[in-house]
């Protein structure tokens, strides 16, 4: 479940807005400016995931920024976790013979919420 929140999160941005003049990465960015930070993008980071574009169910990195991070952590991450859970037990008990085509490409469309 943790590769399926990384691969696609269910928020694509977080937006902020620092109450002083911020530097980062050599860009200031003004107190008040809005700014989005691409949780999608972090998920796929290729600095920080082995062969970050692909679906790993054995991958060895296992954190992610699908709820965010810091003082702004999605408070309904445990909520969202366990509703993953009971979601994935009930389409496997309700679809034991289910596969996979062998090659099908499965289309991923939007981006702010999936």
């Amino acid at each position: 479940m943790l590769e399926g929140l990384r691969w696609i999160a269910p928020i694509g941005t977080a937006g902020r807005a620092p109450v002083r003049d911020l530097e980062f990465h050599g860009v200031t960015i003004p107190a008040g400016h809005h700014v989005e930070a691409m949780l999608g993008s972090a998920n796929r980071d290729e600095t920080k995931y082995v062969d970050s574009e692909s679906f790993d169910m054995e991958r060895s990195e296992k954190q992610h920024q699908a709820f965010g991070g810091g003082p702004h952590f999605c408070a309904g991450h445990l909520f969202g976790r366990q509703v993953e859970k009971i979601m994935f037990e009930e389409l496997l008990d309700a679809t034991k013979d289910l596969t996979l085509k062998p090659g099908a490409d499965v289309p991923v469309t939007g981006w702010v919420f999936r």
